[in-house]
């Protein structure tokens, strides 16, 4: 746990954006938040770690979706994927596609702004990361988002737009490949579910597993995470 220097937000944030009805946003969310919760999340959150676990095989064919990705204050990684790109609040932005290494370091919370992005500047980008196998960038990606503004159902509270996919498509064959996602909602058929709490918050996952035939499952798919918070001094 680091600790940086207290700095006072002066602005209405984040009140400045108008928000999404849910028919047209598309997105899962956490709503009827307090304004203190979301601003903790997106101002204090110094580290997050998020590692996934799962492995098929079906003939010759093999997938494995073991990764760990990192948020600290040195800048972002994953350990199954070598470039990316990333945007938002916690980080400066980066072009895509670029390798982990070459990631500028993160922003500490005194130099974090909260800037209107996606979907016609109507959220504020807390922090959206992409990655890519470069080697076999159509068969081994990734996503996460996390996207706050107005909660237009409760008014005066907040809602937090969240996604995330990894991918992983097998080494032979790409009818066969094992997915892990944040969603509401079973997508249908998922073979592994759970939640995990980050900055406070709980994000339910779900794993799925396609193949020809039934690919047979080694190490069951799972997903797990956590955050630390900077110390105010």
């Amino acid at each position: 746990m680091g600790t940086t220097s207290s700095f006072l937000h002066i602005g209405n944030w984040p009140e400045a954006f108008c928000g999404m009805t849910d028919s047209a946003s598309g997105f899962n969310y956490i709503d009827n938040l307090n304004e203190s919760d979301v601003m903790a999340f997106a101002w204090s959150t110094e580290t997050m770690t998020i590692t996934t676990a799962g492995t098929i095989s079906n003939g010759t064919s093999t997938a494995n979706i073991a990764n760990t990705l990192t948020f600290d204050p040195s800048g972002i990684n994953a350990t199954l994927y070598d470039e990316g790109g990333a945007s938002g609040m916690w980080c400066p932005t980066t072009t895509l596609w670029i390798a982990w290494d070459s990631f500028p370091p993160n922003k500490i919370p005194r130099e974090r702004v909260c800037a209107p992005e996606l979907v016609s500047g109507q959220v504020g980008n807390i922090f959206a990361v992409e990655g890519r196998d470069s080697g076999d960038p159509s068969t081994s990606f990734f996503g996460l988002f996390f996207y706050v503004g107005p909660d237009p159902i409760n008014l005066g509270k907040f809602k937090l737009y969240f996604g995330l996919s990894f991918n992983v498509y097998a080494s032979a064959g790409v009818n066969d490949y094992v997915g892990i996602y944040f969603n509401d909602n079973d997508f249908g058929g998922s073979f592994a579910n759970g939640t995990v709490t980050l900055g406070g918050f709980v994000f339910p996952w779900y794993a799925y597993i396609y193949g020809t035939g039934t690919p047979a499952v080694g190490t069951t798919p799972s997903l797990t995470g956590s955050t630390s918070n900077y110390t105010y001094v």
